[in-house]
């Protein structure tokens, strides 16, 4: 004879309300796991002591850093950008030249596929997203500063001539807003460059200030925050552009001095990610210690700073995007509720999940 607990506990599980209810529970634990395991911002490559293939990701649900699989090719000086959950991670130099080639990185499959290659390598140049597309500017090749433009068709993985820059600049940094390119940069004589893409041509952005360098640009909403070394001055300061009033003004310092590092913009703050000590630099450059992992955070609206966990490695000159993880959540919980039908429901579902002909080159 059974034990009692026991035929109890085979009804329940034979009920389908029952059955139906945990399938319901396991779902909703699994998206609270997904929206709370999905990282928003990435850094790939650059220099680790040397050129790293080394990558990591940020969640800022959890605070924490988490290291993702490596590039294929080690790679700094390189370019990141991001079109919907994908990374991409292009150009940049190894130990021996610029490399033409490029890499695309899915969370959701955890692994990197290879993206048609560039006419010819590139290194410290802009990079920007604009709806599907991706754009670089700007940089160099060898010893040429670079004047011309590029972009790159996510969905037909095919490379593009856009107008030529008015100036070449390098090093460039870039960002998309409105359909709008902004492009800072240049040594001997920075500026400011924009290209509305409905027009045919880049125009020198009016009202510029006078710098010394540009050294990063992010966008929150109509304003785009700039980084620069002020004349007068060796320190960097952040001036904020807006775009509709097309007015300049200088707002705050960073908190401490270093080269070679990133910015991005992640839930209306700006974060400042790495870099190189500037003190290592002024007094006795060594390029394998001169690294550092601060991330410091500002944000506008209460014109502060703060600072959250430092990356896992030190690095400067490598490549950072934040992805759009609601479009990666909705993927994950498909997913989930594929794998929670019996086998015979899932054939077509993939085509839902998944409908781009893009998606189909990372999973091969």
């Amino acid at each position: 004879m059974e034990p009692e607990d026991s035929r109890d506990f085979q009804e329940i599980i034979g009920d389908p309300k029952m059955s139906q209810m945990w399938d319901q529970q396991s779902l909703r634990e699994s998206r609270k796991k997904s929206r709370e395991s999905i990282p928003n911002l990435f850094v790939a490559g650059g220099i680790v002591r040397t050129a790293s293939s080394e990558c990591e990701a940020y969640n800022p649900n959890t605070g924490e850093w988490t290291r993702i699989p490596p590039m294929r090719e080690e790679r700094n000086a390189c370019g990141a950008a991001a079109v919907g959950n994908l990374l991409y991670v292009i150009g940049g130099a190894n130990k021996v030249s610029d490399l033409p080639s490029g890499e695309c990185y899915s969370p959701l499959f955890n692994n990197w596929h290879d993206i048609t290659p560039m006419n010819h390598g590139r290194r410290n140049f802009g990079i920007c997203s604009n709806n599907d597309t991706i754009y670089l500017m700007g940089g160099m090749t060898g010893e040429q500063c670079l004047q011309s433009a590029i972009k790159f068709n996510t969905v037909l993985g095919a490379w593009h001539s856009c107008p030529t820059l008015r100036e070449a600049l390098n090093p460039c940094r870039t960002v998309a807003l409105n359909n709008v390119l902004y492009a800072f940069g240049g040594f001997k004589c920075p500026s400011v460059e924009k290209w509305d893409l409905r027009t045919p041509a880049w125009v020198m952005l009016a009202g510029q200030p006078k710098v010394i360098e540009w050294y990063g640009v992010a966008a929150i909403d109509y304003v785009l925050y700039c980084i620069a070394r002020d004349e007068q001055e060796l320190r960097y300061s952040i001036r904020k552009y807006d775009t509709r009033m097309n007015t300049w003004e200088s707002i705050t310092y960073l908190p401490r001095n270093r080269l070679v590092f990133e910015v991005v913009a992640m839930s209306n703050k700006l974060f400042i990610l790495g870099g190189m000590n500037y003190q290592s630099v002024t007094d006795r450059f060594d390029p394998r210690n001169c690294a550092v992992d601060i991330v410091d955070v500002y944000d506008p609206v209460n014109d502060a700073w703060s600072d959250t966990r430092g990356m896992l490695n030190a690095r400067y000159a490598f490549g950072a995007a934040v992805l759009d993880t609601s479009l990666l959540r909705e993927q994950s919980e498909s997913l989930s509720v594929i794998h929670s039908r019996p086998y015979s429901t899932i054939e077509g579902s993939l085509s839902r999940v998944y409908p781009e002909e893009g998606y189909s080159r990372i999973l091969q």
